[in-house]
C-alpha cells in the first residue's frame, strides 16, 4: 500500500469555453466543391512553401522572420488565413522537434542497454532490474552490429537536432509511403494521388474570443451552414459580392490589380487604443523603442498601425519587438503578466483592461480626433467593399444596402450608448470581460469612431495610403478616386432627409 499515490483533493473543473469542429460538408453544389478543392490547394500549396521557409530557419527562427513570411502569405491569402498558416507551422515544426528528442532518448536507452548486456559474459543471467549477457555467442555478435547502426542513427540525429533540422512530410509519411505498395493498401494510383493531394490542402482555422459563430475565415451558424472567406487570389469565385472590411484593403487589392470599392464609410477611425502599463512610459510611437508591443497578429491590421505609429516618430521595425496575443482574456494576460509592455485592441477588451488596473489608454485611435492627432488624419476603417464590376452592374442592390446602413449610422448617433446596448444581443454586451455597465460606459467614450451619415471624410483616402506605402504594404502608384465612392451615401442622405455633416473626400482622397 506504501507504493499507492495519495488521492488528491477534490476540485471543480472548468467549463468548456469553445468547440472544434471537424466534418464533413452536405448540399454542396458542383461550383461549391470546386471552389472549395480551388482553396484548399491554393493555402495548402501556401502551407507547404511556409512549413519549407520554417525549416530553413531552423534555430535561427525570429519574430521578425515571422512576421516576413506572414506579410507574404497574406498578399496571396488574407491577414488571418496567414495567421493559420503560420500558426499550424510552427505546431507542426514543434512536434518534429519533440519527435526528434523523443527519438534521441529512444536511441540513447537502446544504446545503453545494449553496451550493458555486450559487457556481460555470454548467458549471465540478469537480476529483476537489470538485464543479463546474451544467451549465445550469435547474438551476442549481431548486437554488436546493431549497436555501431545505433550509435550512428543517434549521431545523425543528434547532428540534426544541433542544427534545428527536422524531416516532415506534409500529408503524412504513412500515406508518401503507401505509393510504393500501392496493391498492398488496394488502392490505384488514381485513388493514392486522390488522398495525397487532399492530405495536403490547407482548410481549417481557430476561433477567435468575441467572434460570432467562430472566426471571421470559417463560420459555422447554429443552423449548419458553413460561410469561408476566400484567399485574395480567389476572391473573384466569392458568391457574395459585397463584404464588411475596412477600407485599406480595396488599395491592397488595387495594387495587386483587382477592381474592389467603398460604397459607404461606417467609421472615421480604427476603434483601436494601444493600451499600455504604466511602468511602460508609452505615451506616443516616439515611445515604442526598446519596447514589446502586443498585436492581434503579425501582418494583421493592428500590426500595420503599430509599425505606422513607430514610423511616424522615427522608430524603425527593428528597434521594438511586436507579437500576436489575440485578444480578449489572451490579450490581457499578456499584458498583465508582463509578457508584452502594450496591446493595441479594442472594446470590449479595453475596458476589461481599465477596470482590472493592467493598463491605460496611452494613444486613442478609437474615435476620429483621437485617430486625426495620432496619425495625422481621419482614417477611416470599418466600411462595405465590393467588387466594382459588381457595383456597376447592380446599382439598385447597392443602393438599398447602402440607404440601410446610412439609416443605422444616422440612429446610432442620435441615441445613447445605453439605447445601443438595450438593442444588441444579451450575450455580446454582458459577458466574461465586461458587464453591461462597462459596455455602455466604453461605447460612450469610443461612439465617436462612427460616421453619421456613411460619407468619405475629407484627408481619409490619403492617411490610409500613407500608412500603406510607409509600413511597406503597397508600392506600386495607386489611382484613390477607384477606391471609394461617395454617391450611394449622399443619395441615401437625400432619399432620408438626413443633413449630412462629415466633410466629403474629393476624387484624389
Amino acid at each position: 500500500m506504501a507504493d499507492l499515490r495519495p488521492i488528491a483533493a477534490p476540485f471543480v473543473a472548468l467549463g468548456p469555453s469553445g468547440v472544434a469542429v471537424r466534418t464533413r460538408l452536405g448540399d454542396l453544389t458542383p461550383a461549391d466543391e470546386k471552389v472549395l478543392r480551388l482553396v484548399g490547394a491554393h493555402l495548402g500549396s501556401l502551407a507547404s512553401k511556409d512549413l519549407k521557409a520554417r525549416c530553413a530557419d531552423g534555430l535561427e527562427h525570429s519574430t521578425e522572420s515571422w512576421a516576413a513570411r506572414k506579410r507574404d502569405l497574406t498578399a496571396e491569402s488574407s491577414s488571418r488565413w496567414a495567421g493559420s498558416i503560420t500558426k499550424a507551422t510552427h505546431d507542426q515544426w514543434a512536434l518534429a522537434r519533440r519527435g526528434q528528442a523523443a527519438h534521441v532518448q529512444s536511441l540513447e536507452a537502446g544504446i545503453t542497454t545494449i553496451r550493458h548486456r555486450l559487457s556481460l559474459p555470454v548467458g549471465q543471467k540478469g537480476t529483476k532490474r537489470t538485464p543479463g549477457g546474451y544467451r549465445s555467442a550469435h547474438e551476442w555478435f549481431n548486437k554488436a552490429r546493431r549497436l555501431h547502426v545505433l550509435e550512428d542513427r543517434l549521431d545523425r540525429v543528434r547532428a540534426d537536432r544541433d542544427a534545428g533540422r527536422v524531416h516532415v512530410v506534409r500529408g503524412g509519411k504513412r500515406l508518401l509511403g503507401t505509393r510504393n505498395n500501392l496493391h498492398k493498401a488496394q488502392l490505384t494510383e488514381a485513388e493514392w494521388r486522390e488522398r495525397w493531394e487532399a492530405g495536403r490542402w490547407f482548410l481549417h482555422a481557430d476561433g477567435e474570443s468575441g467572434k460570432r459563430f467562430g472566426n471571421e475565415t470559417i463560420r459555422i451558424t447554429p443552423e449548419g451552414e458553413v460561410s469561408i472567406k476566400l484567399p485574395a487570389r480567389l476572391s473573384d469565385l466569392a458568391n457574395a459580392k459585397h463584404a464588411g472590411a475596412w477600407y485599406n484593403h480595396t488599395i491592397e487589392f488595387q495594387a495587386k490589380g483587382k477592381a474592389v470599392e467603398d460604397v459607404v464609410q461606417l467609421s472615421g477611425a480604427p476603434g483601436e487604443r494601444e493600451m499600455c502599463t504604466t511602468k511602460s512610459g508609452v505615451r506616443s510611437g516616439a515611445d515604442f523603442k526598446g519596447k514589446t508591443l502586443g498585436v492581434t497578429d503579425l501582418g494583421s491590421g493592428t500590426d500595420t498601425l503599430t509599425q505606422f505609429l513607430a514610423a511616424k516618430k522615427g522608430v524603425k521595425a527593428g528597434q521594438f519587438h511586436r507579437i500576436g496575443v489575440g485578444a480578449g482574456s489572451t490579450a490581457i494576460a499578456a499584458l498583465q503578466n508582463g509578457k508584452v509592455d502594450c496591446v493595441m485592441t479594442t472594446q470590449p477588451t479595453v475596458a476589461a483592461i481599465q477596470k482590472k488596473g493592467v493598463g491605460t489608454s496611452a494613444i486613442d485611435l478609437a474615435t476620429t480626433s483621437g485617430a486625426t492627432a495620432a496619425m495625422g488624419g481621419a482614417y477611416p476603417a470599418a466600411s462595405v467593399l465590393a467588387r466594382t464590376d459588381w457595383v456597376n452592374s447592380h446599382k439598385a442592390t447597392v443602393q438599398k444596402v447602402v440607404d440601410a446602413l446610412v439609416a443605422t449610422m444616422h440612429w446610432i448617433n442620435t441615441h445613447s450608448a445605453a439605447d445601443i446596448a438595450n438593442k444588441l444581443p444579451a450575450s455580446y454586451v454582458s459577458n466574461q470581460l465586461v458587464t453591461k455597465a462597462d459596455y455602455i460606459a466604453a461605447l460612450t467614450e469610443d461612439k465617436g469612431q462612427f460616421l453619421p451619415d456613411g460619407l468619405m471624410p475629407a484627408g481619409g483616402p490619403k492617411t490610409v495610403l500613407a500608412t500603406e506605402q510607409l509600413v511597406g504594404n503597397v508600392k506600386s502608384s495607386v489611382d484613390l478616386s477607384k477606391t471609394f465612392t461617395n454617391d450611394f451615401a449622399i443619395q441615401a442622405n437625400k432619399t432620408e432627409g438626413f443633413k449630412t455633416t462629415t466633410t466629403p473626400a474629393g476624387s484624389n482622397g
